[in-house]
């Protein structure tokens, strides 16, 4: 009885781990179109920013703060005049990415008609999601760390929203939790995957917010 219970036991460990590989293989070799800040081209509705961590003194950690810095530079670039920063926002225990991400772009001379703000960016799957359904925007470039970009790529490939990535990390380094990070990464791309085969909806959707409108 306990030999057929271990023998159980060790086909469901290897049926998830089986799952977990599919999954993240499906993530990590989608084609995607990437660039650099140097040579991306043509016009974007969008420069979409997703959040990250906001130290105890409300501004942006290193991670968000390279996002931002990337951003900012392909706006200056031209390739869109639109800025939409998503993440996340609490009022209840006063957490807010959103407030620090603005804050961060105004004081490097983005104007705040070009600022979109997304509070309801829960997970980068609600980010592309919501990009595409609230904001209406049909075509993005997507900022973030190149271990994340495949994710987010991802998503706006399976939700047919045209995006090409910047990594705002190449040939960067040093982050103290980059290890963490990744091993995370290996289960949210698991999410990810199933999030978008069973296409779930984001927790909040509400009304559109077309970022083209004038």
């Amino acid at each position: 009885m306990i030999k057929k219970f271990l023998k159980f036991i060790a086909f469901i460990l290897c049926l998830c781990l089986c799952t977990v590989a599919v999954a993240n293989c499906a993530v990590m070799f989608s084609k995607y179109q990437k660039s650099t800040v140097d040579d991306i081209s043509g016009s974007y509705d969008c420069i979409l920013v997703l959040g990250a961590s906001v130290l105890s003194d409300g501004t942006p950690c290193k991670m968000l703060a390279e996002r931002l810095d990337t951003a900012i530079a392909l706006y200056q670039k031209g390739v869109s005049d639109k800025l939409l920063l998503s993440g996340y926002t609490s009022a209840e225990d006063q957490y807010d990415e959103i407030r620090a991400m603005k804050n961060y772009v105004l004081e490097r001379g983005v104007p705040q008609d070009a600022i979109f703000t997304d509070g309801y960016g829960l997970s980068t799957y609600d980010s592309v999601v919501r990009a595409k359904k609230i904001f209406c925007a049909y075509s993005v470039i997507i900022v973030t760390q190149k271990y994340h970009l495949d994710r987010a790529l991802y998503v706006a490939k399976n939700k047919d929203l045209p995006a090409v990535g910047v990594a705002c990390d190449a040939g960067k380094g040093g982050y103290t939790d980059i290890l963490n990070n990744q091993v995370r990464e290996i289960f949210a791309r698991t999410k990810a995957f199933f999030y978008c085969l069973l296409d779930f909806q984001p927790k909040f959707l509400g009304e559109a917010q077309n970022i083209n409108a004038n």
